[in-house]
């Protein structure tokens, strides 16, 4: 990819192709040996400042922007097309984070308006706004960082300043960290919901309702400050940093290096994305990082422009990083 993109997220399209979404457009990009190399991107989406990209189903994706609203990415017979969604309810909005609902539905993460869920026809032609989690129905701020749904349909909101707010059975409960309140991950990590922040991870307590076992990661994962994580099928979470390249916290246990390129501009990690079958792209402040492959299978991270790269293998909850960065510009 050419550089001075600033990538913001990665949604997977099948085979090795992917959208990458950076601050002057959503791209079509595929994996090429070592590189990542764009194929095109949409007129529709120039300048938009995507921010989030994600699934809806196997031919439709949706892309929340800054101030151009919401999107919708659809193929047919193989041909991608954008397409804008709805009236102007996303207009003037900026949209940091998308999560799939129930039926047809899709929660929408606001820096304005709180959370709208909106409903779409069967052709997703039609949008209709259904409901709205905000200052209005009881939450402490319409500023919202990052959501999150589990498996009860529980919906979990990350707020920049105000901590988390949780949604179940239509009532809010409230958390707030002792320290950093800006929280910029809720997910589940072996069955466990977990809270993240810059500087660190906190486990969700059912039994009491609040969270705690809070473990410090800044200092251990370099010092610069962890901005994106996630978690996949077998426990293990993944961190990328600030400066410090990405981390890898195996099933609760050991913390590790998993990637730093020698070239420090590139070793901003923005976003992780997983893919179903456990495919890693690690979306770094100039360009992508696919891949942590299967179970026993090898795969690689990429820098643009790099000649080599670090090589990674998995065999069951272990982890094994070798190789060399790449090469500097």
């Amino acid at each position: 990819m050419p550089e001075g993109l600033v990538v913001f997220d990665i949604s997977f399209t099948g085979g090795d192709t992917l959208l990458v979404a950076t601050q002057d457009n959503l791209h079509v990009c595929t994996v090429s040996g070592d590189k990542v190399v764009k194929a095109f991107s949409f007129p529709e989406l120039e300048y938009t400042w995507i921010h989030t990209v994600i699934p809806i189903d196997e031919n439709r994706w949706f892309a929340g922007t800054d101030y151009a609203g919401l999107f919708m990415i659809s193929r047919m017979n193989g041909i991608l097309t954008a397409t804008a969604i709805g009236d102007t309810t996303f207009m003037n909005m900026r949209i940091p984070s998308l999560v799939k609902g129930s039926e047809g539905s899709l929660l929408v993460a606001t820096r304005e308006a709180g959370v709208l869920k909106v409903e779409f026809s069967s052709d997703f032609s039609d949008m209709e706004r259904v409901e709205a989690y905000d200052i209005i129905s009881g939450l402490p701020d319409n500023d919202i960082r990052t959501i999150f749904r589990d498996r009860e349909e529980n919906l979990w909101i990350g707020l920049f300043n105000r901590g988390l707010a949780a949604v179940t059975t239509n009532a809010y409960s409230f958390h707030v960290p002792d320290g950093s309140r800006e929280i910029n991950f809720i997910g589940t990590a072996g069955g466990q919901i977990v809270m993240g922040t810059r500087n660190g991870l906190y486990d969700y307590d059912r039994a009491t309702g609040s969270f705690s076992d809070y473990r410090q990661l800044a200092a251990r994962t370099g010092g610069s400050g962890i901005v994106s994580w996630a978690c996949d099928d077998q426990g293990n979470i993944w961190m990328g940093t600030m400066g410090d390249g990405l981390w890898l916290m195996v099933i609760r246990a050991a913390l590790r290096l998993f990637y730093r390129a020698q070239n420090p501009a590139q070793n901003r990690i923005n976003a992780i994305a997983l893919e179903h079958r456990q495919h890693m792209a690690g979306n770094a402040k100039r360009g992508c990082a696919p891949r942590q492959g299967d179970r026993q299978a090898e795969s690689r991270l990429h820098h643009p422009g790099d000649a080599a790269s670090q090589q990674c293998y998995t065999g069951g909850s272990q982890q094994e990083g070798r190789g060399a960065g790449g090469h500097p510009d």
